[in-house]
Order: C-alpha cells, then sequence, then structure tokens
C-alpha cells in the first residue's frame, strides 16, 4: 500500500485514471465522470477562467448609458418586416 501511495505522489494522474478504471467497473457513473474532469486538469485539458468586471452602470455617466443602450439595441435587434395574416373562414 505504502509502495501505491509514493507512486502516486511522483504521478498523479495515473493515480486518477486508475481511480476512473475502478469506478466504471463498478458502475459509479458520477464519480468516474468527476475523476475523469480531474484527470483532465491535471493534464491541462481544462483551463478555469475567471473574470472581474469592476465598471457598473453606476459609475458611467447618463450619455454614456445611453450610448451604451443604443450600441445594445443595434447589435442584438432584429431587422424584418410584418405581414398582417386574416383568419380564414371556416368553410365546413
Amino acid at each position: 500500500m505504502l509502495r501505491d501511495i509514493n507512486v502516486h505522489k511522483k504521478d498523479p494522474y495515473l493515480h486518477w485514471q486508475e481511480l476512473e478504471i475502478r469506478l466504471v467497473s463498478q458502475e459509479n457513473w458520477n464519480a468516474a465522470v468527476a475523476a475523469e474532469t480531474r484527470r483532465g486538469q491535471i493534464a491541462g485539458l481544462y483551463v478555469d477562467k475567471k473574470e472581474i468586471l469592476t465598471g457598473t452602470i453606476d459609475s458611467m455617466s447618463r450619455d454614456e448609458v445611453e450610448k451604451k443602450l443604443q450600441d445594445l439595441k443595434e447589435q442584438y435587434s432584429i431587422e424584418t418586416t410584418f405581414e398582417e395574416v386574416k383568419e380564414l373562414e371556416n368553410k365546413s
């Protein structure tokens, strides 16, 4: 047992791989997915990216707020035309 611990200290990736294999064989799917995720993190496949935004609407002037709202309106608006459709009479 102590030998296994020393091996895993050197290669945690191997530890999570063995754990995942064991969990899959036990059909413990949630834990197996968590082990695979951890293994990917160790391998550098997943990057935890967090952005902290410090600017708020409170720090903007009224003109800046109105300009930002107009920009958002232009960016996300859908331009289309509409045609009035009259209901057909039921001819039964």
